[in-house]
């Protein structure tokens, strides 16, 4: 989430915004929220939508992390096959799918 937070103050810098309204989507509240703990002074207001604000244990996101790492194809085939289940729009999912699958592997 450092990490995160970190490249988040960055693109602002970048941008000369010296405070945001930062709205966080699912992993993006923690992202918020540590991005708060770390630049105070720049965080007006944190938005949640379908998140919490409340972190895992490192063992717990290193047990979701490392099958992407190991097989990532698969891995987010199978994430993917949850996820975009609520999409109507066959058309949508078809992309969202091509365009998650192009993704670059990560290194260990």
């Amino acid at each position: 989430m450092d990490y995160f937070a970190s490249a988040l103050e960055t693109v602002l810098r970048d941008a000369d915004i010296e405070e945001a309204v930062l709205v966080g989507h699912s992993m993006g509240t923690q992202v918020a929220r540590q991005f708060y703990r770390r630049y105070p002074e720049q965080t007006r207001a944190i938005v949640v939508v379908d998140g919490t604000l409340v972190s895992e244990s490192r063992e717990k996101m290193l047990g979701y992390v490392q099958p992407f790492r190991t097989d990532y194809r698969p891995s987010m085939l199978s994430t993917l096959e949850t996820v975009l289940r609520p999409a109507r729009d066959s058309s949508l999912r078809q992309w969202i799918r091509a365009a998650m699958l192009r993704t670059p592997t990560m290194s260990a």
